[in-house]
């Protein structure tokens, strides 16, 4: 056989189509990464996970404090899938219910 095939057959040099690890150059697991980066990463980093419904409604509270009547106006959802949104916000301590019934975002 020709001296090439053999080479084709032997591994790659390492490093030559590896795969990054996961995590961070320090080697810190994905969760435990996006927890220590800083407030604003963070949020962009879950906010871009979010359902759609989710992420209208974390965008309206960019702008400020709002009822669930103000928030389903705005956004033209059903009350109940604003409510439904909201709490599911809250859950993931995105967004916190203050007086009046006023959400806001945390």
């Amino acid at each position: 056989l020709p001296a090439f095939v053999g080479e084709a057959l032997a591994p790659p040099p390492r490093g030559a189509g590896e795969i990054p690890p996961a995590g961070d150059p320090e080697g810190r697991e994905a969760p435990e990464a996006v927890r220590d980066a800083p407030k604003a990463v963070r949020a962009g980093l879950e906010a871009a996970a979010l359902p759609k419904e989710e992420f209208d409604i974390l965008s309206l509270l960019e702008q400020g404090e709002n009822t669930v009547e103000d928030l389903t106006r705005a956004g033209g959802a059903r009350p109940e899938a604003v409510s439904g949104a909201l709490l599911q916000l809250e859950l993931k301590g995105l967004v916190r219910q203050a007086a009046g019934g006023l959400y806001e975002k945390c």
